[in-house]
């Protein structure tokens, strides 16, 4: 019964890094090991565009469709562009 209860105590547990959050600015810093060194971007270099993926010529004509016509006081518009 222990054993159970103590399972259930580690998934009733809020899920964290284990610090209180704080307020203000908290500066992070990322520390080259390897390659090439950063310019201006982490992700400089890297396709993260649906170009990279097969068979989203449709996804990417919408999401152009949306960005070109977005309305940032009636975002619930763009519903008719995708839908």
């Amino acid at each position: 019964m222990e054993r159970l209860q103590r399972r259930v105590d580690q998934c009733t547990r809020v899920k964290g890094f284990g610090s209180a959050k704080q307020r203000g600015t908290n500066i992070e810093y990322f520390k080259l090991l390897k390659g090439d060194s950063v310019k201006s971007d982490l992700f400089e270099g890297i396709n993260t565009s649906w170009a990279r993926l097969n068979g989203t010529e449709k996804i990417q004509s919408q999401l152009k469709d949306v960005l070109k016509a977005f309305n940032p006081e009636l975002p619930e518009n763009q519903y008719s562009c995708i839908g």
